[in-house]
C-alpha cells in the first residue's frame, strides 16, 4: 500500500487507495480484504472474529487486518503531524524519500511511518506477537527519532485495544490467542467508564450478566467489561472482568449483549 501511494500509482480508477487488490475483486472500497485499512472498525479484541479459514490454520489474513488498520492509524497520525512542513503532495519529494535519497526526518509523515515499520522489524523477536510488535514500534521511535512520536504511537495503539494493559496467551509462537484488550494509554489522560446494563422494557431493572464489547462484533471476540458480579474483583487472568474500563481520548463503538435481551449498540 505504501509503495503504491508513495510512487503515485494509485488510484487508477476511483478505488480506495488504501484498499488492497481492488483490481482483483472489483470492490473499490475493500479490495480483497474485509475492509480497506482506512475504514476498518477492527481492534485487538477482534482476534479470531472471522472463522472462515483452512482447517488447521488460523485466520491470519482477517487477524492481520487488525494490524494493518492500526498501522494506518499511526501513519495518518504522523501525516497530520508532519505534512504541513513536509508536503506529501510533492511527487519528487515522495520519490526521493521512498528511494532513501532523503533522510526520514526530512520526509513527510507517511515515509516516517514506513521507516519506523522497518526499524521495528529489526527489533522484534522471531515470530512476534502483535503486542511484541507494538513494543518494537515504540522502541524504534525512541532510537530513530528520540521518542518524538511516542504520543501518536501510543494513542493509535490504545484506540485499537493494544493499550498498556493488553495481554494475550500464545498457544502458538506466531499468534496471539485469548486476547485481553485494553484501550488505555500510559501517557494520555484516560477516561474511566463504568458500565451498567438495564432492561428498558422492564422498568430499567438492572441486568447482571451483560457483556460489553468494543467495536462492531460480539461473536468470537473478547469483551472489555461485564456486569456479572462473579467475574469482578479478584479473578484469574484474562477471564477477570468487571464493569469498569479505561479509554484513551477518542470515539468508540460498543455492543452490549445479554442472554434473553439481545444486543444494543451505544456509542461513546
Amino acid at each position: 500500500m505504501e509503495v503504491l501511494n508513495e510512487y503515485g500509482f494509485v488510484p487508477v480508477a476511483g478505488e480506495n487507495p488504501y484498499s488492497v487488490g481492488s483490481y482483483a475483486t472489483g470492490n473499490k472500497q475493500r479490495g480483497i480484504r474485509n475492509y480497506g485499512m482506512n475504514q476498518s472498525p477492527l481492534n485487538f479484541s477482534d482476534l479470531g472474529y472471522d472463522p472462515f479459514f483452512t482447517a488447521g490454520e488460523s485466520p491470519v489474513h482477517a487477524d492481520g487486518e487488525i494490524w494493518s488498520a492500526t498501522n494506518f492509524d499511526i501513519r495518518q497520525a504522523l501525516v497530520n503531524k508532519y505534512n504541513a512542513t513536509n508536503p506529501a503532495s510533492d511527487a519528487a519529494v515522495q520519490r526521493k524519500c521512498a528511494e532513501g535519497l532523503k533522510a526520514p526526518e526530512d520526509c513527510p509523515g507517511n515515509r516516517r511511518w514506513a521507516q519506523l515499520m522497518y526499524d521495528a522489524y529489526l527489533l522484534m523477536p522471531a515470530a512476534p506477537t502483535m503486542l511484541q510488535a507494538r513494543d518494537a514500534f515504540l522502541a524504534a521511535d525512541m532510537i530513530r527519532f528520540g521518542g518524538a512520536n511516542q504520543n501518536e504511537i501510543w494513542l493509535a495503539f490504545a484506540r485499537r485495544g493494544f493499550g498498556q494493559g493488553a495481554a494475550a496467551t500464545s498457544a502458538h509462537a506466531s499468534s496471539d490467542t485469548d486476547p485481553k484488550p485494553d484501550f488505555s494509554s500510559p501517557i494520555h489522560s484516560n477516561a474511566t467508564v463504568t458500565f451498567k446494563a438495564v432492561a428498558s422494557d422492564e422498568g430499567n431493572s438492572e441486568i447482571a450478566n451483560a457483556r460489553i464489547f468494543v467495536g462492531q462484533y460480539e461473536a468470537r471476540v473478547s469483551p472489555i467489561a461485564d456486569t456479572n458480579p462473579s467475574t469482578n474483583a479478584e479473578g484469574d487472568g484474562a477471564n477477570n472482568l468487571d464493569d469498569v474500563a479505561q479509554f484513551a481520548p477518542g470515539t468508540y463503538e460498543f455492543v452490549a449483549q445479554a442472554p434473553g435481551h439481545g444486543a444494543v449498540r451505544p456509542a461513546l
